[in-house]
C-alpha cells in the first residue's frame, strides 16, 4: 500500500499537505534572512512597488525582486499572514519535486518524494527564503534544454538571476557548454540560432539590474555588486569539509538510503550511465562554492538534486557487508534519536503528541531499512522531517504567545522602537505572524504621541528607561538568531524554561488607553 501512494501522483498530495500543515503559525524565532525578505516585501507592498526593493524607507540592493514579488503575491492571494507569505515557496517545493521526478526518467513518483523528504527541502520549502527558488529554476533550465526547447531554457536561466543575482545563471551556462561538448555537440555553441537565444537569455537576465541602475546606480554597484558578492572573497566562513559535511547533514534522513544504494553494483551502472548530465549539472556549483571563500551551507541545496537522481526507488540485489553495516549504523541512529526524542519531551521542548509521531516516524524508518524498503524510509523520513518542522511551529508559538495575549482583541497600532537600523530587525516576520502591521518608531521622540494615540509600543530590556509613566506587561521570547542549543540539551538536558535562552521585551501603552 505504501508503494502505491509513494509510486503514483498521490503522493504530491501527501507531501503538500505536510508542507502547508499549520504553516500559518510557523514562526520560528530563530530564522535569519528572511526577516529581511519579509520586511522587504512588506514596504514594498505597502509603497505598491515592484521595481525598487525598499528597506526602512531607503533602496535596498541586497538581492533582486523576485523573492520579494512571491511574498507579496502570496499576501495578495491568501491574504496578509504567515501563511501568504509561506505558501509560494511550498508550491515551488512541490514544482522542484515534480522536475526531479520528470529529469530522473522514473516511471513512478518516488524520487519526487525522496526530494522532499529531505531536511534542507523542509527547510527551503517551509521559509521565505530563495533558495528553493534557485533550485526550481535551475531544475526548469535543465529540464527545457533536456527537451529540445534552449529558448525557453535560456529564458528561464535569465529569469534566475532575478532571484539571488547573475552567479547561477552562470554557473548553468557552464554546465550547459559542459554538456554539449561531451555530447560531441560542440559545433552547437557556434550556431547563429543558439547565439541569439543566449543573447536574449543575457538580455532577460541583465534587464532588471539595467532598470534599477538607471535610478540608482551607485547603490546598485556598491551595495548589491560590490559588497554582497566581491567582499565576501574576503569573508571566510568555513572549510571546505565543513561545507560539504553540513551539505550531507541536509540529506538526512535519506542520506543512509543514498549509501546503500551507492553501494548496489546495479544502481552505480544506472548512474554511470547518466554521467555525462550528472557532471555537468553539478560540477561548476560544487567546485565554486567549495572554493569561494564565503562558504555558507544552504548555497549547496543547488546539489539535492543530484543526491536524489543517485537514490534507486527499488532495493539493492546484494547482500553486503557494507550493507549490513550501514543497517546497524542506523538501527544506532534510531536509538540515539528516540532517547534524544524523551529528552526533548521531559524538557518540555515538545509535547506528547508531537514526540509520540516522532518516535513512530522514527521507528517506521529504521524498519525500512531493515526491510529495504524504498517507500517505507521515504515516508517516514518525510514524516520525521515534518516532526521537526511541528517542533519548530511549537516554539514558535511560546516565543509569540507573550505578544498575541497582550494584543488580543485591540486594533490599535503595534510599534518597535528602533533606535539603530539592523537590517535582521523582525518587524516583517512578527507583522506576518501577528496578521497586522507591526511599525517602527525611529527615534525616541516619537513614542509620547504614538502611545497617547492608543498604540503599543515593544521595548527591549536595554530600553526600561522609556517605560516611565506607561503601564507595561512583559514578554519574553528566545534570544534574536539563536541557533537551536542542541549540544547543550543533549549534554545537560537543558529545559525549555532555562532563562539564559531568553531575552525580556516589555509591550507598553497609556494607562489612559
Amino acid at each position: 500500500m505504501i508503494h502505491k501512494w509513494v509510486g503514483t501522483p498521490v503522493a504530491l498530495l501527501l507531501i503538500l499537505f505536510l508542507y502547508a500543515f499549520f504553516l500559518w503559525s510557523f514562526s520560528v524565532p530563530m530564522t535569519g534572512d528572511q526577516k529581511v525578505y519579509l520586511t522587504v516585501a512588506l514596504e514594498m507592498m505597502e509603497r505598491g512597488e515592484w521595481v525598487i526593493p525598499y528597506l526602512f524607507g531607503e533602496p535596498n540592493f541586497l538581492k533582486p525582486p523576485f523573492q520579494y514579488w512571491s511574498t507579496i503575491l502570496g499576501w495578495k492571494i491568501f491574504g496578509f499572514g504567515l501563511f501568504g507569505a509561506l505558501f509560494p515557496s511550498v508550491l515551488a517545493l512541490l514544482a522542484s519535486a515534480i522536475l526531479v521526478k520528470k529529469i530522473s526518467k522514473s516511471a513512478d513518483w518516488s524520487p519526487a518524494v525522496f526530494f522532499a523528504s529531505t531536511l534542507a527541502s523542509m527547510t527551503y520549502g517551509t521559509t521565505a527564503q530563495m533558495e528553493i527558488w534557485v533550485v526550481l529554476f535551475y531544475l526548469a533550465s535543465w529540464h527545457l534544454y533536456l527537451a529540445g526547447r534552449l529558448g525557453w531554457a535560456f529564458g528561464v536561466v535569465g529569469v534566475m538571476a532575478w532571484i539571488k543575482g547573475p552567479l547561477y545563471s552562470v554557473l548553468w551556462g557552464l554546465g550547459w557548454i559542459l554538456h554539449e561538448v561531451l555530447n560531441g555537440c560542440a559545433r552547437n555553441l557556434r550556431s547563429p540560432r543558439t547565439l541569439w537565444k543566449l543573447a536574449l537569455g543575457i538580455g532577460v537576465g541583465l534587464s532588471w539590474f539595467l532598470l534599477a541602475a538607471r535610478e540608482f546606480p551607485d547603490e546598485v554597484i556598491g551595495v548589491f555588486f560590490k559588497r554582497e558578492n566581491l567582499e565576501k572573497l574576503n569573508t571566510p566562513l568555513g572549510s571546505p569539509l565543513g561545507l560539504w559535511s553540513e551539505f550531507l547533514g541536509t540529506l538526512w534522513p535519506m542520506l543512509p538510503w543514498l549509501l546503500i544504494c551507492l553501494l548496489d553494483p546495479l544502481n552505480r551502472a544506472r548512474i554511470l550511465g547518466r554521467w555525462r548530465f550528472y557532471l555537468s549539472f553539478g560540477i561548476f556549483p560544487a567546485l565554486f562554492f567549495t572554493f569561494f571563500p564565503y562558504r555558507v551551507g544552504t548555497y549547496l541545496y543547488l546539489l539535492t538534486p543530484l543526491a536524489i537522481w543517485w537514490m534507486s526507488p527499488n532495493p539493492p540485489k546484494a547482500d553486503t557487508k557494507g550493507l549490513r553495516f550501514l543497517q546497524g549504523v542506523v538501527l544506532v541512529l534510531g536509538v540515539l534519536l528516540a532517547v534524544f526524542l524523551v529528552r526533548l519531551g521531559s524538557g518540555g521542548w515538545i509535547g506528547p503528541i508531537l514526540g509520540g509521531f516522532a518516535l513512530l516516524s522514527a521507528g517506521l524508518w529504521i524498519v525500512g531499512h531493515f526491510r529495504l524498503s524504498p517507500a517505507l524510509i521515504a515516508i517516514s523520513s518525510l514524516c520525521l522531517v515534518s516532526a521537526v518542522r511541528l517542533g519548530g511551529i511549537e516554539l514558535g508559538s511560546r516565543d509569540l504567545a507573550g505578544l498575541k495575549s497582550a494584543t488580543a482583541g485591540s486594533e490599535m497600532p503595534i510599534a518597535y522602537l528602533m533606535e539603530h537600523a539592523d537590517i535582521w530587525h523582525e518587524v516583517g516576520l512578527v507583522s506576518s505572524a501577528l496578521g497586522t502591521r507591526v511599525h517602527l518608531l525611529k527615534e525616541r521622540r516619537e513614542l509620547p504621541a504614538f502611545v497617547a494615540a492608543g498604540g503599543r509600543v515593544i521595548l527591549a530590556d536595554d530600553q526600561r528607561e522609556m517605560e516611565a509613566g506607561l503601564t507595561c506587561v512583559e514578554w519574553t521570547r528566545f534570544k534574536r538568531r539563536m541557533k537551536f542549543p542542541l549540544r547543550e540539551l543533549i549534554v545537560k538536558g537543558i529545559p525549555v524554561d532555562r532563562p539564559e535562552l531568553y531575552r525580556s521585551f516589555r509591550i507598553c501603552h497609556s494607562p489612559e488607553t
